[in-house]
């Protein structure tokens, strides 16, 4: 399993939202995740629904597992029937910032070939950058957003 996490001095609702903002993710990330589309842009997301995007530069497909306030997991089809990820965001209250979150990123390998996503893996390594840097791109722009919304 690879995990990655960050204090976030915002709170869970506000930091859920961003990232639910797909189509906004490219104007404050421009690193691993290039898109995510709903597959019903219509629709609110729920346990079931589908999405579709671009991360590091490959495209995939896939389902939500979990949508709660505290949650959102989803999981894909196979790579090459080798393997498949189970990626967790999660939407804590901060025990270290005062009404801020802990935001974390989790994923979870199946398949005959999860073993190559072991952190201290050179594939382990990279994932785990990613997330981090997502993760700072994340911190950056929700506590962009309360600074802005305490300025006016």
């Amino acid at each position: 399993m690879i995990h990655s996490s960050i204090e976030i001095a915002a709170p869970p609702e506000l930091v859920r939202k961003i990232l639910l903002d797909f189509p906004n993710i490219p104007k404050w990330h421009s690193g691993f995740v290039q898109e995510i589309r709903k597959d019903d842009p219509l629709k609110t997301l729920e346990q079931g629904d589908g999405i579709s995007g671009t991360m590091g530069g490959v495209s995939f497909t896939a389902w939500i597992l979990e949508y709660t306030p505290q949650k959102l997991s989803w999981t894909g089809p196979k790579v090459l029937g080798l393997f498949a990820g189970i990626h967790d965001f999660g939407f804590e209250p901060s025990k270290k910032i005062d009404g801020g979150t802990t935001f974390v990123q989790e994923e979870s390998y199946v398949g005959i070939l999860w073993w190559i996503f072991m952190p201290w893996l050179p594939m382990g390594w990279l994932v785990k950058g990613y997330f981090d840097g997502f993760g700072r791109d994340m911190k950056r722009e929700a506590e962009r957003q309360v600074a802005e919304t305490a300025a006016h």
